[in-house]
């Protein structure tokens, strides 16, 4: 699952998973690990599903990868968002980043 979530990020594609039993479509950003060691992935939900009604607003949001299944790499690509920022300080350690 982290190798596909790279794969994402590197090509610039978008990602499509179920998240606490929501699907979810975003476009990926950074993968890391946190202070408490674990692996997270900061993404911008394009589509599917948001329990918080925001489903598809684009806005970055931090994704445990522990609960990400069906990770699949979608084969629409897409540009590195302005608001992009690398250093992100929400990670200890990041992995992947556009």
């Amino acid at each position: 699952m982290l190798e596909r979530i790279r794969t994402a990020i590197a090509e610039q594609r978008h990602l499509a998973f179920t998240y606490l039993g929501l699907p979810r479509i975003v476009t990926p950003w950074l993968l890391g690990t946190t202070k408490a060691g674990l692996w997270r992935m900061r993404a911008a939900l394009v589509g599917g599903h948001s329990s918080s009604g925001h489903a598809g607003d684009g806005r970055p949001r931090l994704f445990d990868a522990a609960v990400m299944f069906e990770v699949t790499v979608l084969f629409d690509r897409f540009e590195v968002p302005g608001e992009y920022r690398r250093d992100d300080r929400a990670f200890t350690f990041i992995d992947t980043a556009l």
